[in-house]
């Protein structure tokens, strides 16, 4: 499933240590016939494991409401234009709070790119194991999973005019 921003979080890798530790040890004490032990290891191990469950993992997998999406891109980017390559999202739309402009083509995205190469390109994919094939233009920074679709955020690759206008 995909988390929040497409990374990993500590509790990725804390949750499997603590359920393994606390086997190893538990089975350790069995062996050895020493069962108050092993009882007490096994719910100490019962409780950390599930208060790392509930309170740092599962959240990390839930959908992220349109609104924290449009902090979170306007976060890292600030106030750039957004443009949608594909159909837009009305709620995120509203929770960007501006027009956010929808490009169909590559061509459309080249022809952005030549005059506006600031610009945050928002991808939304219905299907999270096809997504949608990006364009050569376009560089994926970050990927939210929202309610229904997950939202890819991409920036455009610099035109050849607009490097050689810069030097």
């Amino acid at each position: 499933m995909l988390r929040q921003g497409g990374n990993t979080v500590a509790a990725d890798v804390a949750l499997p240590v603590v359920v393994m530790v606390v086997v190893a040890v538990f089975a350790i004490l069995m062996k050895m016939d020493r069962m108050r032990e092993a009882l007490v290891v096994f719910v100490i191990g019962a409780v950390a494991a599930t208060t790392l469950v509930d309170g740092l993992w599962a959240p990390t997998l839930k959908p992220m409401p349109p609104e924290r999406i449009a902090a979170a891109i306007r976060e890292r980017f600030g106030d750039r234009r957004c443009w949608f390559y594909g159909t837009p999202t009305v709620p995120l739309v509203f929770a960007l709070r501006q027009v956010v402009p929808a490009m169909a083509t590559a061509q459309d995205l080249a022809a952005l790119a030549a005059r506006e190469p600031r610009a945050v390109i928002l991808v939304p994919d219905e299907n999270v194991n096809q997504p949608t094939v990006l364009p050569g233009i376009l560089i994926e920074r970050d990927a939210f999973k929202g309610s229904d679709k997950t939202i890819r955020v991409c920036e455009l690759k610099p035109s050849p005019e607009t490097t050689q206008s810069s030097r």
